[in-house]
């Protein structure tokens, strides 16, 4: 039994020998294929480094089996994207910035439990309870004009208004605005999970 034990560890080590366990990119041998990181053809794990002056990129990713696991980020032409996948789900903090814009997320396996949105003409800011209904506001930047969700339930009177926003079962952010308590305009901000930040990412560095 030991003999054998050592003959399988010998052979993971033979197996192993060659793939480094930090790479700096760009690297003629690591790829991106179909949302998959490959080292001379096989799925890799480690750490990939990525620091190309002329276009002011910088990216640092951990792979385990060819899928991003664990903390990473990518920076270059005025993007930034950080995330932290535990078990294949994001977990703690996700920022996006744009030039003009920042999203601030928090996850706990998976789920959303705060949202934060700073957009040019809107910020919005919530929590959400165990059911996905938003508790916070939306303020327009422009007038200062405020809209305070309870519940998922947002009111306006003066505007003759009502609004809702909440999490769906797809996971998405789901607002709706009533009038005359008639649903009057519905939209979706499609939030990230693991595979779009691969996409992004891995088309970026391609």
């Amino acid at each position: 039994m030991k003999k054998l034990l050592l003959i399988t560890v010998l052979i993971i080590g033979i197996l192993s020998c060659g793939v480094p366990k930090e790479i700096q990119y760009p690297n003629e041998n690591l790829k991106f294929e179909n949302n998959v990181v490959l080292y001379k053809g096989k799925k890799y794990s480690g750490k990939i480094k990525v620091s190309v002056k002329e276009t002011n990129t910088e990216s640092e990713l951990n792979v385990k089996n060819g899928r991003l696991d664990g903390k990473g980020f990518y920076k270059g032409d005025g993007y930034l994207l950080e995330y932290n996948i535990v078990n294949s789900e994001l977990d703690g903090e996700f920022i996006e910035e744009f030039e003009s814009s920042r999203v601030a997320i928090e996850f706990k396996n998976g789920k959303i439990q705060k949202f934060y949105d700073k957009g040019k003409f809107m910020i919005e800011q919530y929590y959400f309870d165990n059911e996905g209904r938003a508790n916070g506001n939306e303020e327009v930047v422009e007038t200062g004009d405020i809209v305070a969700y309870k519940d998922g339930v947002g009111e306006r009177p003066d505007w003759n208004a009502s609004y809702k926003k909440y999490i769906n079962k797809e996971g998405d952010l789901v607002s709706e605005v009533y009038k005359d308590k008639i649903l009057y305009d519905m939209s979706t901000f499609d939030v990230y999970d693991v595979d779009q930040i691969e996409k992004i990412i891995f088309n970026k560095l391609k």
